[in-house]
């Protein structure tokens, strides 16, 4: 499928870091085959068009320290000294399990795909899972599993 996103603030990463705004990206199924600028427009049929009305678009964002299947314990014991050895790791040794950090895991790359973050570096337990949800969800991902 054709896909023609205009109106657009392009910001790309190449050499010279050029900008476009208002641009236009068009896309062919899943590769990007030409930006520009609006009074560039490409001519030929575009399936879909979406009037992107100012928004900015960029490369995606690379997120390098993870722990996806944490998300249950996110925020717990912030303000407290010692929260890792006081909270996080006895819940972690008795509540965890390859299931909960498959789906916390799903809902991690869920919010990190809503705000830009394309890529991502995991340091957790169960990644063999953790990839199956990246997998999954469509995200690319280093992931490295923890040894203590």
């Amino acid at each position: 499928m054709k896909t023609l996103l205009t109106n657009v603030h392009v910001l790309t990463m190449d050499a010279a870091y050029t900008e476009f705004n208002p641009g236009f990206i068009s896309i062919m199924d899943d590769k990007i085959t030409a930006v520009g600028a609006m009074e560039n427009l490409p001519t030929d049929v575009h399936e879909r068009v979406i009037d992107g009305k100012g928004a900015i678009a960029i490369p995606g964002m690379i997120n390098t320290h993870t722990h996806i299947g944490m998300i249950p314990f996110r925020s717990l014991g912030d303000d407290t000294p010692n929260r890792l050895t006081r909270f996080l790791f006895p819940l972690e040794q008795s509540c965890m399990t390859a299931s909960l950090a498959y789906h916390s895991g799903k809902y991690a790359i869920a919010e990190m795909q809503l705000a830009g973050i394309t890529t991502f570096f995991d340091m957790y337990y169960f990644e063999d899972e953790l990839a199956q949800a990246t997998d999954e969800m469509g995200s690319r991902a280093i992931l490295a599993e923890t040894a203590l």
